[in-house]
């Protein structure tokens, strides 16, 4: 097998051999010799051929040389001589082509000295130098633009260089990169912010910067300044500007300076502003007054400012407004107006204007950029640490600003300004923050829905503590008797005419006055004193009175008409005056739950009082001793108690017991004297000890002493005339019962 594949191999190589060896028509070998020389001579003489080539296509003597061109023989029968020896032979060039060679040099140099001597004209539509005359290019088309034509004729006495000159100039402002780019050759350029290029200027009579050509439009304005200062009148409109501290100011009266002076502060309020040296306010300006100047009168004012001069009348410590020939003015820079930005100008460029770089119109923007941009929308502070204390997310507004132009960056800050008036409390609180880095005011006729804040403030600014259960910020549920002003007016009626928090207002400072008030004098209502000062407080003053047990307080009630006492551990108000039954009297709600009543101060089931009940500390026995009782024993009808109808009765039934008076009681012991209203009573009855502890007063009758029980004495409250729980009617109706 391996020997048949040696075979093939051989076979194959013999043919090929065969093969290329064989040239068509050259059987002969004699023909075969002599064509080869040929060859041979005719490949060595290449070289001589491309060395006269104008624009040879291959190096000189590569092997490329031998295809590129068939050489010319004479015919002698043979063929064996050739009659072209100079391959180099070149074609001349036509005078049409040496005119558009020449064009083609302006186009690729830029240089507009070439000019000189050609036939180029100028094509304004396809920016190109062409060969051609006064109709037109001769081997090119120059297109009409914007229907005109646009060809320039090469001998137009103005067209042609000045165009070659402008295109040189705008290909050098074209390499300009930045404000800072305008010097060497390209000092003919200034910067245009807005297309952020370069373009040729021109300086107009005021000093600006404006482009020289027209097709060159720089969509830019600015105001810069000169150098030089002027002498303005300071008013009210540019007060805020030229009116600053530090900065010297001038008096003219009628265009001559009378003094000068310079301020040390200034104060700006929305109706005036106020230039200070020292303590002394100088002048000032109002709204009201428009270009006007108001000055104080007093002499240490006039004179400090105005040499001395007494020039304005109406007496002294008045504010007067200045006449009209005198004028407040100030220096101040002389700006000039520009579309450019010439090379000497970039530093002051670039400190007015910070946004006016590569990326002003795409952002991110640099932190001067956003800063101006913050000012010129209204706003004050440092821009980062205003936004963030404000409670915005920093990181999301720049990233706003960032990436949009800065003119709708300029746009979102007024957004901010604007919302600092919004009626919403919160959006008006966190951009009033940011914006102007000061607070609202959290009690507003101008808040949508009143907001918690506004709650809170009035609270502190009431006095009261933070204890008071009335305290909008206390976690424990509405327990005191008391109207819940918060919830009372509704938060969302905070704009209506009514100003919800103004009524709250009232009430919270109603609060704090009954507060002082009754704990001054808790013994005018201690139950009041216990509902305001735990309100306002947060804690209840100990009573001013000690309470009765049991047996007294029993004793004290089951004298009055109506009440009963079914046990000697309860007392029953159903059949008694309805004063015992109302809340507003006694302050005790009413239950059915026994439980109830033994852990809260509360009226049992059919009007029951029991003596658990009684003892819990918080039971209102004050408005027994001092409201309930008082109110009987001062009532003319028939209460049980009164002094009129019940007590003189029950005491002149006992012999040594005399009414005096101008009343006339159903009893014989009596004594009739005019603005008398008293009870006597004799030293030598069996009780007489114990009316004779109270220290009332005594007197002398027919010879025998009588202690004096006046009526206001007997009407009296708790703690009044020395008596602990008021006077002991009981006592003394047990004692007349058992004489």
């Amino acid at each position: 097998m391996k020997l048949y594949i040696l075979a093939v191999i051989i076979i194959l190589l013999i043919s090929c051999s065969c093969f290329f060896n064989y040239k068509e028509g050259l059987e002969n070998s004699g023909q075969t010799e002599l064509r080869s020389s040929q060859e041979d001579r005719h490949t060595k003489e290449q070289n001589k051929y491309f060395k006269s080539r104008k624009y040879p296509n291959v190096s000189e003597g590569s092997a490329e040389t031998g295809g590129l061109r068939i050489p010319t023989y004479k015919d002698k029968g043979d063929g064996s001589k050739l009659i072209q020896d100079n391959p180099g032979a070149h074609v001349g060039q036509s005078e049409q082509d040496k005119n558009i060679e020449k064009c083609n040099i302006v186009n690729s140099t830029k240089n507009c000295k070439f000019l000189k001597g050609t036939n180029c004209g100028y094509c304004h539509s396809n920016k190109t130098f062409m060969y051609g005359d006064e109709n037109g290019p001769k081997a090119n088309n120059c297109p009409k633009k914007d229907g005109k034509n646009a060809w320039v004729g090469p001998k137009d006495p103005r067209g042609v260089s000045w165009v070659c000159q402008k295109f040189k100039d705008q290909e050098t402002c074209a390499k300009v990169k930045n404000c800072g780019g305008s010097t060497g050759e390209a000092a003919i350029c200034g910067w245009c912010p807005a297309a952020q290029k370069g373009f040729v200027v021109k300086q107009d009579s005021k000093g600006g910067w404006y482009p020289k050509y027209k097709d060159d439009v720089c969509d830019f304005k600015a105001k810069l300044k000169s150098g030089k200062k002027h002498v303005v009148q300071i008013n009210w409109n540019n007060r805020k500007k030229l009116l600053r501290s530090g900065k010297k100011v001038y008096l003219y009266n009628q265009g001559e300076r009378k003094g000068e002076f310079t301020p040390t502060k200034i104060r700006s309020y929305s109706w005036g502003i106020y230039a200070y040296v020292g303590w002394r306010v100088m002048v000032y300006f109002s709204k009201s007054g428009g270009n006007k100047m108001g000055v104080w009168t007093g002499k240490n004012y006039t004179n400090h400012v105005m040499d001395k001069s007494n020039w304005i009348s109406g007496g002294e410590g008045r504010w007067k407004w200045a006449p009209t020939s005198w004028e407040l003015k100030t220096e101040d820079d002389i700006l000039f107006d520009t579309s450019l930005i010439h090379v000497n100008d970039c530093a002051q460029f670039k400190q007015l204007y910070p946004c006016m770089g590569p990326n002003w119109r795409t952002g991110p923007h640099t932190q001067a950029c956003i800063q101006k941009k913050w000012e010129e929308g209204g706003c004050f502070g440092e821009v980062d640490d205003k936004i963030s204390k404000s409670g915005l997310n920093l990181h999301d507004v720049k990233k706003v600003w960032n990436s949009n132009s800065h003119g709708a960056m300029l746009s979102n800050v007024k957004t901010f300004r604007a919302n600092t008036s919004s009626s919403d409390f919160k959006k008006a609180k966190t951009y009033t923050k940011a914006c102007l880095g000061s607070n609202v005011s959290n009690c507003s006729g101008r808040w949508n829905k009143r907001p918690k804040a506004c709650d809170t403030d009035m609270w502190k600014w009431s006095g009261c503590s933070g204890t008071g259960k009335m305290n909008p910020n206390s976690n424990e549920p509405w327990a005191i008797e008391l109207e819940n002003p918060y919830q009372t007016h509704k938060k969302e009626k905070n704009k209506d005419s009514s100003h919800s928090w103004g009524k709250v207002w009232n009430k919270v400072w109603r609060t704090r006055w009954l507060s002082d008030h009754h704990t001054r004098n808790p013994k005018q209502d201690y139950g009041k004193t216990i509902k305001y000062t735990l309100a306002c407080r947060g804690k209840v003053p100990p009573p001013p009175w000690k309470k009765p047990c049991w047996k007294d307080f029993s004793a004290m009630c089951r004298y009055c008409n109506g009440v009963t006492m079914p046990t000697a551990e309860k007392l029953n108000f159903k059949n008694a005056s309805n004063v015992f039954r109302s809340q507003n009297w006694t302050e005790l709600k009413r239950t059915n739950n026994e439980t109830d009543s033994n852990q809260f101060p509360r009226m049992l089931g059919d009007w029951n009082i029991t003596k658990t009940t009684y003892k819990l500390p918080d039971f209102p026995y004050w408005n027994f001793t001092n409201k309930i009782i008082p109110y009987l024993k001062r009532h003319s009808g028939n209460t049980g108690i009164g002094w009129n109808r019940n007590f003189i009765r029950a005491m002149t039934k006992v012999p040594g017991i005399l009414y005096v008076g101008h009343l006339r009681p159903p009893t014989p012991n009596r004594i009739t004297r005019s603005g008398m209203d008293e009870l006597w009573f004799s030293e030598h009855l069996p009780f007489y000890r114990m009316i004779k502890a109270y220290k009332l007063p005594t007197t002398r009758y027919k010879g025998i002493t009588y202690t004096r029980l006046y009526q206001s004495r007997y009407k009296g409250k708790q703690g009044e005339f020395g008596f602990e729980y008021g006077f002991p009617y009981w006592a003394f109706f047990q004692a007349a019962a058992a004489n």
